[in-house]
């Protein structure tokens, strides 16, 4: 309409529109957001490749078992804290320092008795498979090509140490960590906690940090003000359940 002033626009009908459209149109949105998914998925028209879990798996177990029988036991503490007491476990006979002695008793022999069945490959599966999850298959690619060729994790994926031990639990956590902060289940942060509570007790007292950005995200981040008092109620619940099972 032209006036004075300028030129104002006003609105018209389509003899064509119907309640019909409705629907199309919200179909063709969809469609149109499902097609930006799959296009941040790939570049020049080829699909990103990650292996999945199985193989994942696999290829973890093959470098560890290299990591089990090339590489030497370069630490003491590794050999008469761990190795030896171990062997006694197994075997019947071996030597023990006297942290472990019943006189002092000052070390468990619960983490003695765990490291004669655990593998790092899982550990490092299901942190893989949480990154490949909920952080996308770039992320996930080079994450699991750093991890299989790092000579940092060739040499602690099989060390007998605290530390280690540790660093399993913390890849465990982080596989419960980075999934998305919920308002009804409680698996995130039941898992995250355990898993954290699981290496500090029993292996590193220090590794607990590792838990704190996780606490952090469930109770400031992503919706928060959204049952705030659930949330902290998940929280405590978790930490008192995990101090009774692993205690």
């Amino acid at each position: 309409e032209q006036g004075s002033t300028g030129v104002r626009s006003r609105p018209t009908k389509s003899s064509n529109s119907t309640p019909k459209d409705v629907p199309e149109a919200r179909t063709s949105s969809n469609s149109s957001k499902s097609t930006k998914v799959k296009a941040s998925l790939t570049r020049s028209g080829t699909p990103y490749y990650c292996p999945p879990g199985r193989i994942a798996f696999i290829a973890f177990l093959i470098v560890r078992l290299t990591a089990v029988f090339f590489s030497n036991i370069a630490d003491c503490d590794e050999v008469f804290n761990y190795w030896e007491p171990t062997h006694y476990l197994q075997y019947g006979y071996g030597m023990q320092t006297w942290e472990y002695s019943p006189e002092y008793a000052i070390r468990s022999w619960a983490y003695i008795k765990l490291h004669a069945i655990i593998v790092c490959a899982l550990s490092e599966s299901m942190f893989y498979i949480a990154a490949l999850t909920h952080l996308g298959p770039r992320v996930g690619r080079y994450l699991i090509i750093t991890m299989l060729l790092s000579a940092g994790m060739w040499n602690a994926s099989t060390a007998y140490l605290p530390s280690t031990f540790a660093m399993y639990t913390t890849m465990v956590a982080f596989f419960y960590a980075l999934m998305p902060v919920s308002t009804t289940s409680g698996r995130r942060a039941h898992g995250t906690i355990f898993w954290v509570g699981l290496g500090s007790l029993l292996g590193w007292p220090f590794s607990a940090a590792v838990g704190i950005p996780a606490a952090f995200e469930e109770l400031v981040l992503r919706n928060a003000l959204k049952k705030p008092f659930e949330r902290i109620r998940r929280l405590i619940s978790g930490v008192i359940t995990s101090l009774c099972i692993i205690l």
